[in-house]
């Protein structure tokens, strides 16, 4: 009985470590996966605005997926507070991570 209740914790352990690493993965995929953007976008980054509403945005303009795990994301590793207002050209095959990097850049769109 406890042989089996030993191989079975050893199943389910490795089931659960196998399904992290695929959702690990996947996620990664999500984060360099283009954005659908068929042409440059103009977003604008009020100052103070959050990592939900940025994402909210990302999502209505650009087709960001799953805005609420991005922001998440985005949280956790802190870029929220890496966040700089402005107006930004959002351009064809820039990914989700690529957005950000160029929302935290501070790369604004300049005007003669």
């Amino acid at each position: 009985m406890l042989k089996g209740l030993i191989r079975l914790s050893i199943a389910l352990f490795s089931a659960l470590c196998v399904a992290a690493v695929v959702g690990y993965m996947q996620f990664q995929s999500y984060l360099d996966r283009p954005l659908s953007v068929s042409a440059p976008t103009l977003l604008e980054i009020r100052p103070g605005s959050s990592m939900t509403q940025v994402s909210n945005q990302l999502a209505d303009n650009v087709s960001l997926r799953y805005p609420r795990l991005f922001s998440a994301w985005a949280r956790m590793k802190q870029y929220d507070t890496a966040l700089k207002s402005g107006e930004y050209m959002i351009i064809p095959g820039m990914s989700p991570r690529g957005a950000l990097t160029h929302l935290m850049s501070g790369q604004t769109v300049q005007y003669p």
